[in-house]
């Protein structure tokens, strides 16, 4: 088959995918038929258009989960990124939960960023509804595949980094239930209960004015979940990052920020963490 006519035959394998509004279960199939014939007469099924996309990333971008499965059976490229993503980051914000989970599992847990966008996306991504149950979902899936992802990191933070980073305390329980380690530091030394402390630090040196009071406690009553999250799973309290700062004088420092009650609980948390490193420290002697 010479250049154009390979071209034309290309061009009309990505229209078909492109243009089709797979309603019925009939339309779908009749599709998937088209398709199968445009490959055996030999269409390129990873052929790139003008916009740098595939047939795969079409699939996901219009929602087509049974033509993306389909391609990816029949050896689609799903590492290529286009123009909005590869097929992994663009199946997983349209929320095609059997499209991840194919991805993943032919992914072979090669250590790239797109291959573990899903947990990634959704603990770094503010834009993402981090309440969405479906997106719990997905991560509990993503490390029932293959746990050993907890431990990745992307720019030098694990996922229980971000999660602490954002504060996302559903995604912290996750984690620590998946036994993630607790203790992970990024770049700067810091584990998940320094990234907390300091940002509580960080609201305690805001202009309150700027904030109404019910916003600022809410947002530090929030800390005050993961923080104890945290603690309650032993997070080590005395591990210094680069500023020479263990988490019991961070605490120290934003202690008197807290409601009495929440203070007097997270007192008590260290207190408890204190004495189990101590145990821990004399059967260790």
């Amino acid at each position: 088959m010479n250049a154009t006519k390979q071209k034309k035959l290309n061009d009309k394998f990505i229209e078909i995918i492109k243009n089709n509004n797979l309603q019925t279960t009939t339309v779908r199939t009749c599709l998937l038929r088209k398709v199968n014939r445009l490959l055996r007469q030999g269409a390129d099924i990873n052929y790139k258009d003008k916009d740098n996309n595939t047939a795969l990333i079409y699939a996901c971008m219009e929602n087509k989960t049974s033509l993306a499965i389909y391609l990816l059976y029949a050896n689609a490229d799903y590492t290529h990124i286009g123009k909005e993503g590869s097929a992994l980051q663009i199946a997983y914000k349209k929320q095609q939960f059997n499209v991840v989970k194919k991805i993943l599992k032919l992914s072979k847990w090669q250590n790239r960023y797109d291959h573990i966008t899903p947990l990634f996306d959704y603990l770094t991504n503010k834009n993402l509804p981090i309440s969405s149950g479906l997106n719990l979902e997905i991560m509990e899936a993503i490390l029932k595949l293959d746990v050993r992802i907890i431990e990745n990191k992307f720019e030098g933070k694990s996922p229980i980094t971000y999660a602490a980073i954002n504060n996302n305390a559903e995604a912290l329980k996750i984690l620590v239930e998946n036994d993630a380690n607790i203790n992970s530091t990024d770049s700067y030394g810091r584990t998940p209960l320094h990234i907390l402390l300091r940002k509580c630090y960080s609201h305690k040196q805001l202009n309150k004015e700027a904030y109404s009071k019910n916003e600022y406690k809410k947002q530090l009553d929030s800390y005050s979940k993961s923080i104890a999250l945290l603690l309650e799973n032993d997070a080590d309290i005395y591990l210094k990052d680069k500023g020479s700062k263990n988490c019991c004088e961070l605490f120290n420092g934003v202690k008197d920020n807290f409601e009495y009650k929440t203070k007097k609980h997270l007192i008590n948390l260290f207190n408890k963490v204190h004495e189990s490193l101590n145990k821990q420290a004399n059967l260790n002697s």
